[in-house]
């Protein structure tokens, strides 16, 4: 692999962990605030995996694609595992925000509920948008398209660097 494409791997792979946490530590807090809803366990478990998924993507770019020095053939399956979990997962946040564009009602609601809470805090920002909501909805849908991309390449890597994995 040459250094471009490394770095650009090791950026991407970066941006995908800060997401990860994020979101792992938003839905532990969420988990509590909904009183341990069953139906959280899905949001988590996808966040779960995209942390060990970055954990053991940064592992073998470091160990296998910078040093050259081989790896444990089950890490092997645990990042195709989770690299699968993470694909599902952010596929399915993509699909959510880009359907959010064109549902006309949850816009208005979202925009609704944040001039209020602009309002009750006080705030002179100008009121938020129909395009500004739109516009943020399309930049989180090419986020999670940029941890598919990482999560697909890195399979490709992995499959490319199966000789290093014993």
């Amino acid at each position: 692999m040459n250094k471009g494409a490394y770095i650009t791997y090791r950026i991407i792979g970066t941006m995908l962990t800060l997401l990860a946490y994020f979101a792992f530590f938003m839905d532990i807090a969420y988990l509590f605030q909904a009183g341990f809803d069953p139906a959280m366990l899905p949001p988590l478990f996808i966040a779960g995996c995209m942390v060990i998924y970055t954990v053991l993507s940064r592992l073998f770019a470091h160990v296998v694609l910078k040093e050259q020095r081989p790896l444990r053939r089950s890490l092997k399956d645990w990042i195709i595992a989770n690299a699968g979990v993470v694909i599902l997962g952010l596929g399915l946040g993509i699909y959510q925000s880009l359907s959010a564009i064109f549902k006309k009602a949850f816009i208005e609601e979202f925009i609704g509920m944040w001039n209020h809470a602009a309002r009750d805090a006080g705030s002179k920002a100008p009121m938020v948008t129909h395009a500004a909501v739109a516009s943020l909805f399309v930049f989180i849908a090419f986020i999670l398209l940029l941890g598919v991309i990482h999560a697909v390449w890195t399979l490709f890597l992995v499959k490319r660097n199966k000789e290093f994995f014993q």
